[in-house]
């Protein structure tokens, strides 16, 4: 694994309002990046795995689901984890979805606050993704303006959602020079470059 975060370039096109990936897998390949998007990713069956979200390392259980802000650094990696049948959805879309003058509006505010408190990561509660999992699951079956819709759905049931975690504190988020702004990151490369 390199020191530093791969910045990834995601294939969301500019013509669409979000991506959807859908996948059972027996393995976590992906290294530990970032990128400008928002990333919604949903981990089922995968209970030993690795999540590092900023510098912040956890092992996972069978229910996994976090938000992810723009240049958040994040990955999950195999660790502790034995499934071979690891239900994986990502959902990304772009900064400017939603724009500033939209999610101002007062019926907005839930997602917004949400949005705004991404850049530190957010992991939501067993319960909720108990609750969720099954829109998040059918996501990828729907296209066009429902598709859209549905992901609104989904975003303003997490907004309100209760027991949710923040991964990070402070700034963790990488620029786009990549200089880093904190030390504590660096710990966290040392960690997973010796492991």
């Amino acid at each position: 694994m390199s020191h530093h975060p791969i910045k990834e370039v995601t294939p969301l096109r500019e013509t669409e309002c979000f991506t959807v990936f859908h996948r059972i897998k027996d393995k976590f390949d992906f290294p530990y990046h970032y990128h400008e998007e928002y990333e919604l990713n949903m981990i089922l069956n995968a209970s030993g795995a690795q999540r590092v979200v900023g510098d912040r390392i956890e092992e996972i259980g069978d229910y996994e689901l976090v938000l992810t802000g723009p240049n958040l650094p994040h990955g999950w990696f195999n660790h502790n984890c034995r499934s071979k049948n690891i239900v994986e959805v990502t959902v990304q879309w772009n900064k400017d979805l939603f724009s500033d003058q939209f999610l101002n509006k007062n019926q907005l505010n839930f997602i917004k606050r949400m949005l705004q408190i991404s850049s530190f990561g957010i992991k939501f509660s067993k319960s909720t993704i108990q609750s969720i999992a099954p829109e998040i699951l059918n996501l990828h079956k729907t296209v066009g303006f429902d598709s859209v819709i549905k992901l609104m759905l989904i975003l303003r049931d997490l907004s309100v959602s209760k027991d949710t975690e923040l991964l990070v504190e402070g700034d963790m988020l990488l620029d786009k020079s990549l200089n880093f702004r904190s030390r504590r990151l660096d710990v966290a490369f040392d960690y997973m470059n010796k492991n």
